[in-house]
């Protein structure tokens, strides 16, 4: 659904990453470049979902509980 988002609403600022097909964390790090809390939320969500990163590893998964985590999806879904 965020990743939806990103590619309607920033489609232009993002055309090469789409291209290369990347994720919401690529577009956040992205979008977000000059804003680092944003970043960081979306970098946090992605922790949380256990979103690989694009060279093939996982990140340190976090062990946010469901309400966290509905919670920040929203959070980051009214951001974009």
């Amino acid at each position: 659904i965020l990743e939806f988002f990103f590619t309607i609403k920033h489609a232009e600022e993002l055309k090469e990453k789409i291209q290369q097909r990347k994720g919401i964390r690529t577009f956040s790090e992205e979008i977000f470049k000059d804003n680092e809390l944003q970043k960081t939320k979306f970098v946090r969500l992605c922790n949380y979902l256990n979103i690989p990163l694009h060279d093939g590893t996982l990140p340190t998964r976090s062990d946010g509980d469901a309400t966290t985590v509905v919670k920040l999806f929203f959070e980051c879904l009214k951001t974009i």
